[in-house]
């Protein structure tokens, strides 16, 4: 389930550019002593900050590191936008759409990175999980349409993250033992379930089990 929700959200984040700007911008900072020196200085002297904060990189096999890196050089632009004119290199120029931009995606990706949590926090997942983490996702990918104003600037990769959502993970209350542990987990029943055909489905399979069990048990007596 992990490696399925990872997988939803690599591909629409590798078709932003704004984030191989970004890419490149921290890749630098992590590896010239003088722009990380330069980086912590303005926090410490100009924002007062008695612990300053490195600018975190992304690794390829886990998109939650992407999230991680936008969110950490949103949270330092003013000393990022501070620093990059006083480095003697050519780095690209993040525009304030573009800051506007990761600011909107970090919002999108949280809830991504909570629901990885979710599924990860356990050795095993509890199946019923499974039905409940999705449907809440798309929960939230509703709310974002419903709000188009406060995330324009990434429309096109909200509605990749949605096709990708449901390409990869549209079908799960249609597998049977998801369904099954979903309806008897007194959390979710079927309240979880998006296609109501699914959750009736689910109920009837159930019936039939229980009364197969039933019938098994009267034959033995």
């Amino acid at each position: 389930m992990a490696h399925k929700l990872n997988l939803t959200l690599q591909h629409p984040l590798r078709i932003l550019d704004t984030l191989k700007k970004v890419k490149k911008i921290v890749t630098y900072y992590r590896a010239s002593y003088k722009a990380k020196e330069k980086l912590m200085e303005y926090q410490a002297k100009v924002q007062g900050a008695r612990q300053p904060l490195v600018l975190i990189n992304s690794v390829p096999t886990r998109w939650n590191s992407t999230y991680f890196m936008i969110e950490r050089f949103v949270h330092l632009q003013d000393a990022v936008m501070a620093t990059v004119p006083i480095l003697d290199v050519d780095l690209p120029i993040i525009t304030g759409e573009e800051w506007t931009a990761l600011r909107q995606l970090c919002k999108v990706l949280k809830q991504f990175d909570e629901a990885t949590k979710e599924l990860s926090a356990e050795k095993y997942v509890c199946a019923s999980k499974a039905i409940a983490v999705i449907s809440a996702l798309n929960d939230v990918m509703e709310e974002l349409k419903r709000k188009p104003a406060d995330f324009d600037a990434i429309k096109n990769i909200v509605q990749c993250i949605e096709t990708q959502l449901k390409s990869r993970l549209g079908d799960l209350e249609h597998e049977q033992s998801l369904a099954l542990c979903t309806t008897l987990d007194p959390r979710y029943k079927i309240s979880m379930f998006i296609d109501e055909s699914a959750a009736e489905r689910a109920k009837s399979n159930l019936v039939t089990k229980v009364y197969n069990l039933m019938t098994d048990e009267t034959t033995a007596y």
